[in-house]
């Protein structure tokens, strides 16, 4: 069967979306399922496929749209930050709700979400963890900061620089990735402007712990932009509330994939 898909973004990580409603009913067997597992891991591939973080899949239920997600491997998986975004954007656009989304409406374009609490890897707050160092702008020139931070389920290594890293550091970076580490780059451009290299964390999380770190070492302001993947993210934090990132959605592309049919 072919199956139309979607692909959108936000800053540079990309999800696929299919509409179950748009799939072929047969009157004997009703509605023929692919396997989405194989489904995602074909149409994920970067040389043979659309290139994408995963699937996400939009069913039509009584009280509301549900969404269901596989990553590229073909795992079946929780919608991620920016997935919910992503599938917000279209649900917006099709004039539908999600049941499974808490994901804020801002206007016609943008999106946010609520990130959850930062905390210390090990539990308890981050800002009485980290706020004896109140470095402020008093950083050192070139000098790297590292920061971990717990927030949304994930571990993240944030390393706050005052200008760009030196290559060895970049490798050293690479090095803790390619291990399983999650770890990110957060050149602070002003109290006000973050510039992020998210490695392959989720960019609306790696926002969210990259304002975290900046703010608990009191080098940014509590409402942050977050440049990241060619887009501006908008990232907050209130004295009495979660870490809430914002971003507008957008589309890359259109098509068709081919599908084995599954009763």
């Amino acid at each position: 069967m072919n199956l139309s898909f979607l692909k959108l973004r936000v800053a540079d990580c990309p999800w696929i979306l299919f509409d179950a409603s748009a799939m072929v009913r047969n009157k004997d067997t009703g509605t023929l399922k692919p396997d989405w597992a194989s489904v995602a891991q074909a149409i994920c591939g970067r040389s043979r496929g659309a290139s994408a973080e995963g699937i996400i899949l939009a069913d039509s239920a009584r009280d509301g749209q549900h969404l269901e997600a596989w990553s590229r491997n073909g795992s079946q998986c929780s919608l991620s930050p920016t997935a919910a975004l992503c599938a917000a954007r279209w649900l917006f656009d099709a004039g539908r709700a999600s049941r499974d989304s808490e994901v804020l409406v801002i206007d016609s374009r943008n999106f946010g979400l609520g990130i959850g609490m930062p905390e210390s890897p090990g539990g308890g707050s981050l800002l009485e963890t980290l706020g004896g160092l109140r470095l402020g702008t008093s950083v050192g020139k070139g000098l790297g900061i590292l920061v971990p931070v717990s927030i949304g389920g994930y571990d993240i290594n944030a390393v706050l620089f005052d200008s760009p890293p030196p290559l060895s550091y970049s490798d050293r970076l690479k090095a803790t990735r390619s291990s399983g580490e999650s770890s990110i780059e957060v050149l602070v451009v002003s109290r006000a402007e973050l510039r992020l290299k998210r490695g392959r964390s989720d960019p609306i999380l790696a926002a969210a712990a990259a304002l975290a770190a900046a703010v608990a070492v009191d080098v940014a302001d509590r409402e942050v932009v977050v440049t990241t993947g060619g887009d501006r993210l908008v990232a907050q934090w209130p004295e009495h509330g979660p870490v809430f990132v914002a971003a507008a959605p957008s589309y890359c592309l259109s098509g068709e994939f081919w599908a084995e049919d599954r009763v």
